[in-house]
């Protein structure tokens, strides 16, 4: 039996991160902001959406908490794919959340971890896959895996070979 996987999406890895589970975990549903402040216009609707339709997926537009708390109680598990939203102990109560991160967890907390990385001159950067807690980005790390940054890579690039790393 397959174990049943939720998911809150927001952006480009939302898609990534729901064609890697289509295929080993049956989802619950997808949780969306309720309006992508323009991101996907000139697709007219978001690829994760697209994908979640495609697949019979429930697809819940607003990310309101109650949404968030209904996937929530129906799946063993919820994936955070680079959300829009810092989820309260409320929330996170309801089933295991783990979050996937653009940045070497503990030290490179918070947002855009590609682009600071980049700016700094990084050479590298790993995602980070760990539970989600009220603390944010603070919870155990089950996997960290380090990915090249090339003298030329922009930030897409570097978030197309850790999406292709990661799913």
């Amino acid at each position: 039996m397959k174990p049943k996987v939720g998911l809150l999406a927001y952006g480009l890895m939302g898609e990534h991160a729901l064609r890697g589970l289509i295929p080993k975990c049956e989802v619950t549903g997808i949780v969306l902001p309720a309006e992508l402040e323009d991101l996907f216009t000139s697709l007219g609707i978001a690829p994760a959406e697209k994908l979640a339709l495609e697949h019979g997926i429930q697809v819940y537009k607003g990310g309101k908490k109650d949404q968030i708390i209904e996937l929530a109680k129906k799946s063993d598990a919820v994936v955070i794919a680079t959300y829009n939203q810092i989820l309260t102990a409320e929330i996170l109560q309801h089933s295991k959340f783990i979050n996937i991160h653009h940045g070497d967890l503990p030290r490179w907390r918070g947002r855009a971890g590609i682009n600071w990385a980049i700016i700094l001159g990084r050479k590298d950067i790993s995602f980070t896959i760990h539970e989600a807690i009220p603390d944010l980005d603070a919870g155990k790390i089950y996997v960290q895996e380090k990915i090249d940054i090339g003298d030329h890579d922009t930030t897409n690039d570097v978030y197309n070979k850790l999406n292709d790393s990661i799913f």
